[in-house]
């Protein structure tokens, strides 16, 4: 039986940068780091994986990498609404 899983673990976190390393069903990063810019901030998403089983990589390119793909776009969508979203506060 092959278990999909993957365990998440933050390696690196400092001011606009935190680095997730996984691994289980392939191994990899995904980094994500905010830089200053003249227009606002920079967000760079980084997502680096290797698959060493050749079925495992078959299956994911088939059937994963575009689900990987619209994720990550969303992912995106939500913290530039929430990075823009203006909050009222109480004081």
């Amino acid at each position: 039986f092959i278990n999909p899983a993957l365990h998440s673990v933050v390696i690196d976190r400092a001011p606009g940068l935190v680095v997730w390393q996984f691994t289980g069903f392939f191994q990899g990063r995904d980094r994500w780091e905010c830089q200053p810019c003249d227009t606002g901030t920079w967000l760079l998403n980084r997502f680096e994986y290797a698959i060493a089983n050749p079925v495992i990589e078959f299956g994911f390119k088939t059937f994963a990498a575009e689900w990987t793909r619209r994720d990550m776009v969303a992912q995106l969508n939500r913290l530039k609404y929430v990075a823009e979203e203006e909050y009222e506060c109480d004081t």
